[in-house]
């Protein structure tokens, strides 16, 4: 998932790699992987973490 994020937006702030591990479980995963490849900017990505 992390790899995703810094394949689209290069660095990825360590904030927003712990909210994404903390997701667990690869189903978790899932919805994130689906907004990590449809938003337009890491930004817009860290809006959507819970």
């Amino acid at each position: 998932m992390v790899m995703t994020l810094k394949t689209r937006f290069g660095a990825v702030p360590r904030d927003v790699v712990k909210k994404v591990q903390s997701h667990g479980t690869p189903g978790a995963l899932e919805p994130l992987i689906v907004q990590a490849v449809t938003c337009s900017s890491l930004d817009e990505f860290k809006r959507g973490l819970r």
